[in-house]
């Protein structure tokens, strides 16, 4: 993926579609307009005074970028997130004196803002370093690219997901653990060895010696959402795999997972994946299983 690429999350087969990508939409929770990299050796500069319609986010994997706040001019390295928010103008430019390579997507969605707040970038625009990546962010933004490129049955969905496991990903790496908090690891894997039972927050919290509320805050700060919903993905997640290997009917897939009402189990199934239980089975969605 190292090469000038764009392409973006929909058909428009009119002269420079591409262009149009620069839409809002509230049609799924978070919704890619377009996504790919930039690796080059040559100086560039770019500035879009009235901004965007979406969400543009660009994290520098190697080189230095200069970015205009204002009249506060900042050059910022490898590692380093940067996430304007619709309708605000942007200005950066290459300074590095051999090659930069950065990866973007500008994306939007009905739930953005409240993810965003969840993984610690709801202060917008928004300027981070990411500590000890490792390429795990990298690999997530090529792993959306290849979702946009092929655009496989609910494409949109499955790129969804993925520009949240990349948000996920920079907001670990953004506010790492400190080391005088709780792991949780007796209440993770509580939840993740007990998903089908009825699980509270008083239960899990108690499993750390902590109070509710202090246990929703540390857990936010550590996994990027809250404790239910976590559970929620777990469940999901297993869910999908049951939908997929094997034949048994979507109530007692439900069942299986931890929901005793099917109803409530299709509707958060829907909230997470954009369908329902019946139709993901009959999908070609092996990739969102993953």
């Amino acid at each position: 993926m190292k090469q000038n690429c764009s392409y973006d999350a929909f058909y428009d087969p009119q002269p420079n579609g591409f262009l149009n990508c620069n839409r809002h939409s509230d049609a799924l929770p978070i919704v890619v307009n377009c996504t790919g990299s930039i690796y080059t050796e040559h100086r560039f500069s770019t500035c879009n005074p009235k901004g965007r319609l979406d969400y543009y986010l660009m994290y520098i994997a190697e080189g230095k970028l200069r970015y205009q706040f204002g009249e506060e001019s900042r050059v910022l390295g490898s590692g380093s997130v940067v996430l304007f928010p619709p309708k605000c103008g942007y200005h950066y430019q290459n300074v590095s004196e051999g090659k930069v390579y950065y990866f973007w997507s500008h994306f939007t969605g009905s739930d953005v803002e409240r993810v965003l707040k969840g993984y610690g970038m709801g202060d917008l625009p928004f300027v981070g370093t990411v500590e000890d990546d490792r390429g795990n962010t990298a690999s997530l933004f090529e792993g959306l690219w290849r979702t946009l490129i092929h655009k496989k049955l609910y494409f949109e969905q499955s790129a969804g997901l993925k520009m949240e496991a990349i948000l996920l990903q920079l907001g670990r790496g953004l506010q790492p653990q400190r080391s005088n908090e709780p792991s949780l690891s007796k209440a993770v894997l509580h939840m993740h060895t007990h998903y089908r039972e009825r699980l509270t927050l008083e239960q899990l919290a108690a499993l750390e010696n902590l109070s509710v509320s202090r246990f929703c805050d540390v857990f936010r700060q550590a996994y990027g959402t809250s404790p239910i919903r976590y559970l929620m993905g777990t469940r999901i997640k297993t869910a999908c795999e049951l939908l997929k290997t094997t034949d048994l009917p979507v109530w007692e897939v439900g069942e299986a997972v931890g929901y005793r009402d099917v109803s409530l189990f299709a509707r958060q199934f829907k909230s997470l994946l954009g369908m329902t239980p019946g139709v993901y089975r009959s999908s070609d969605l092996a990739e969102l299983a993953e």
